[in-house]
């Protein structure tokens, strides 16, 4: 009735294609599909989201795995980005995830199509710049958007910023409550954040949205990379067969290099890295940290059956013929390869990988472009630790609760005395240190939005699996509980760190709604204002873990630390001794006084360290830029 140039006409024909397609009738689906694309692009244009399902649809069709029909590939997700790009600015963080989680399974197929093409230097190329864009993006636009929207001038931004902000943070503590104790409904709490950040958003659009000429491609990080350096970004993809996303998932990096164009490098299985890393457990926190880095632990000889040369040969081994020349690997992780300490990776029996390469981890390669030479100009520090977990909230407060949670770290009282005697001795630095009853979140917080340089906090981490209601210290002695933080479905809830007064609130059946409960999540942390810190160190246990969902990373401190505007932070990656933490920080510390370089003192302290201990009692901290 309305002709053939309609969208409705557009939409029938491509479900009619999908009903060939499911009945297995491809010939007749692909020939539908190539006489309405042209009108699709007529009626609807050739950027349309409704031309790109169609453009995907072609290639999803396409016998032939040939440029052509990587054109279709290519066309419909470079359209699909740009939609997202044109829009994602007005987006709320939850909306951004959605729309990835909507929208992961057409980018398998992208990496699927590359690793069948992978001598294809073109094709990998425009892989290389998708995958740019992919990583991390939700992550810095969050980033982006709270630096923005800090800085800007105007009454209208600087009210609904607030607004924002007291809802994220009445949200924070209603869901560090018992369910009968709280005032407010969280899931009305979250659609009114996510209103406010849409609204906040909407009012700092023209100031947010990112022009082409700034989006990053493989070309823009050759150009910072030094000539003896390598980049390499890890990828994770289901492999599809006969259209079909299957569950096996693969690992690949593409490496780029100063002098040569990028290159696709098949790996390895997520099953064997799994195997490596875990073993027979199901609990992913779970690694197998002895047998990954050739460790032994107080002096008990380990089996001979070592894992980590098997994980060398799986995911770094197939790099080495492009490294020629390279002494300075910066990298990026994905999916398992999170749980990680590269550097510690054992290349022989008496060689690790830091003993050939400088090792550099970033969230994304993508930082390479904005990389400075990694001298800082930092000189006001915020130290924490030994905090007294027992310390009561009020005059009148009791111990609430019939188990001791966290247990004292007499330890770290030495281990932030000891730096703040560096710092003081070097002169010119403002140092403000607090242990026992006075290491508490309300000082935490207050001296942080102050934007210290450097924040060093002594203490316990946590991470939380939400199916699992407990967790290990590096003392051993918390309780199985099934507290509020382990119920909550957001991670960055179910990680954090802990304080003074910590102990009242963890198990407690009824919590202080007045007072900081000394449990400082990282939900919270995302709220401050970290934008002039320049490095964070979190001298605590597991600080690195979290929920590991896709392009987006670790959802965990790392992330927090991040979005609230950390440039530098250095985490852990298992249960850390603390007589050998201790001594790793200051000689990290020391060389930060003489040479101000975050990435230099680090790599210096690593190889210190190296000379002196077996890895597992050093090589569980890394530097994330």
């Amino acid at each position: 009735n309305q002709g053939i140039k309609t969208i409705e006409y557009v939409k029938s024909a491509n479900n009619l294609m999908l009903a060939y397609k499911y009945l297995n009738k491809l010939e007749n689906a692909y020939t539908i599909a190539k006489e309405v694309l042209p009108i699709s692009i007529e009626v609807t244009g050739n950027e349309s989201e409704l031309t790109s399902i169609i453009y995907f649809n072609l290639y999803s069709l396409s016998k032939k795995n040939n440029e052509e029909s990587g054109s279709f590939l290519f066309k419909s997700i470079n359209n699909k980005l740009k939609l997202f790009n044109d829009n994602f600015y007005t987006l709320s963080e939850a909306d951004k995830l959605n729309w990835w989680g909507a929208n992961e399974l057409y980018f398998n197929y992208v990496f699927d199509y590359a690793s069948k093409n992978s001598t294809n230097s073109n094709i990998i190329k425009e892989v290389t710049d998708i995958q740019l864009q992919l990583k991390g993006f939700v992550l810095n636009d969050a980033t982006a958007t709270l630096k923005k929207a800090r800085n800007i001038s105007d009454k209208t931004v600087t009210k609904a910023f607030d607004e924002w902000q007291k809802c994220k943070s009445l949200l924070a503590k209603q869901m560090s409550l018992p369910i009968n104790q709280r005032f407010y409904k969280t899931d009305s709490l979250e659609q009114l954040s996510n209103y406010l950040e849409k609204q906040l958003n909407t009012k700092t659009a023209g100031l947010i949205k990112v022009s082409n000429a700034n989006k990053i491609s493989w070309k823009k990080i050759q150009d910072n990379l030094k000539a003896n350096e390598a980049a390499i970004e890890y990828l994770q993809y289901a492999t599809i067969q006969d259209n079909i996303v299957t569950d096996s998932m693969q690992y690949a990096a593409i490496l780029i290099r100063k002098d040569s164009v990028p290159k696709f490098i098949h790996l390895c299985t997520e099953q064997q890295v799994a195997w490596c890393l875990l073993g027979k457990n199901t609990d992913q926190k779970n690694v197998r940290i002895n047998r990954l880095y050739r460790s032994t632990i107080k002096n008990k000889k380990m089996d001979d059956g070592f894992v980590g040369d098997s994980l060398y040969k799986l995911i770094f081994q197939p790099m080495e013929s492009y490294l020629q020349g390279v002494n300075i690997v910066s990298l990026a992780p994905t999916g398992l390869l999170h749980k990680i300490a590269f550097h510690a990776l054992p290349v022989s029996k008496d060689t690790l990988l830091l003993d050939k390469y400088v090792m550099q981890q970033y969230t994304s390669i993508s930082s390479i472009t904005e990389r400075s030479n990694g001298v800082e100009k930092m000189n006001t520090v915020l130290l924490m630790g030994n905090a007294d977990f027992d310390a009561a909230l009020t005059k009148d407060d009791e111990l609430v609760t019939n188990t001791k949670s966290w247990t004292a770290l007499p330890g770290t009282e030495d281990e932030i005395k000891n730096i703040t005697i560096l710092f003081t001795n070097k002169g010119g630095y403002s140092v403000k240190s607090f242990s026992a009853k006075n290491a508490t979140e309300e000082k935490f917080k207050f001296y942080s939005n102050q934007s210290s340089h450097i924040i060093h906090l002594a203490t316990h981490g946590f991470f939380l699996n939400n199916e699992k209601k407990h967790i290990q210290t590096k003392a051993a002695t918390v309780t199985e509980v099934e507290n509020n933080f382990s119920l909550e479905q957001n991670p960055l809830m179910r990680s954090g760190i802990v304080l003074a007064s910590a102990n009242r609130t963890w198990n407690a059946s009824k919590i202080s709604t007045t007072k900081e409960d000394g449990v400082v999540t990282a939900y919270e942390i995302a709220q401050l204002n970290l934008s002039n810190t320049k490095l964070v160190v979190l001298s605590a246990c597991e600080t690195a873990l979290g929920d590991v969902k896709g392009t987006e990373g670790v959802f965990g401190l790392q992330r927090a630390f991040k979005i609230a505007g950390t440039k530098y932070i250095i985490v852990s990656l298992w249960q850390v001794p603390d007589t050998e933490t201790a001594e790793l920080m200051k000689i990290f510390y020391s060389n930060l006084i003489v040479n101000n370089n975050v990435r230099e003192s680090f790599y210096l302290a690593q190889k210190e360290m190296r000379k002196r201990y077996v890895p597992y009692q050093w090589a569980a901290f890394i530097l994330i830029e």
